[in-house]
């Protein structure tokens, strides 16, 4: 219902703006229906009930795809080689923990190895998670406080902002990153070049009028990390899906 009174208005905006993408987190279809100058984020932290609409929203956004944990090989790219005194697996902007709920379910790693990381309203909106899972109220446009993780994750993260603002948070990120131990995982959608299909194509132009943010195909994300030092190692997509997890490690320098 939140989202109604944006697609209404939409049409006005890009009148308004002269039918260019929207790529202003201040300025976009979303601050054109809301009468508002602040981000989507700011408005969701002073409107409760519409808060706990989206974060309830975002805990059922699986669909019926399975828990990444399911199909990613978790056990070669993650838990061989992870030291015992480091965080495992960072969740950035993850909401009210769902995705590390489905993973210690999987795999019941111990307390301390997982860590939840939102900011203040997000954190603060929850109402259970399991003890052994650190919340940590944290902004990503703000240096990244957990040095050193074996994995930093992103869920529909990255395709609500531009690349210029991604770079900002991935940059964040790289600097608490450890060279050669270190990985990002990226669940996002990897748009096909042509004959993209609906899912991908709606959700493209949902995260347009809110956030406003876009889909990307492979070499964008290729193009994005390649530009604050990443290299991906490769593109995990489940049979017969366009969203999957894009694995990612810093550079090596040469010496």
């Amino acid at each position: 219902m939140d989202f109604l009174p944006i697609i209404q208005k939409t049409p006005e905006f890009f009148e308004k703006s002269g039918y260019q993408n929207p790529g202003d987190p201040n300025d976009g279809p979303f601050q054109h229906a809301y009468n508002t100058t602040g981000t989507c984020w700011d408005w969701l932290a002073e409107h409760p009930d519409a808060l706990d609409r989206f974060n309830t929203f975002m805990e059922g956004s699986r669909d019926e795809r399975a828990h990444w944990a399911d199909w990613f090989p978790v056990e070669a790219q993650l838990l061989n080689g992870s030291l015992a005194d480091r965080p495992l697996l960072v969740d950035v902007g993850g909401n009210r923990g769902h995705e590390l709920t489905g993973f210690k379910e999987k795999f019941p790693v111990g307390a301390g190895k997982l860590v939840l990381e939102d900011l203040p309203s997000v954190i603060e909106d929850i109402q259970s998670l399991d003890s052994d899972i650190q919340r940590v109220k944290h902004n990503f446009f703000d240096p990244q406080p957990v040095k050193g993780a074996r994995a930093y994750y992103f869920k529909h993260i990255l395709h609500d902002w531009s690349d210029d603002h991604c770079r900002t948070i991935l940059k964040h990120t790289t600097a608490a990153m450890e060279s050669g131990y270190s990985k990002i995982l990226i669940e996002d959608y990897v748009v096909p070049d042509q004959n993209a299909g609906l899912k991908e194509t709606l959700i493209d132009m949902v995260v347009m009028v809110w956030c406003p943010g876009i889909e990307r195909t492979r070499q964008r994300w290729i193009e994005l990390l390649e530009s604050v030092g990443l290299e991906i190692k490769n593109f995990w997509l489940p049979h017969g899906y366009t969203k999957g997890i894009i694995e990612a490690e810093l550079k090596k320098i040469d010496a």
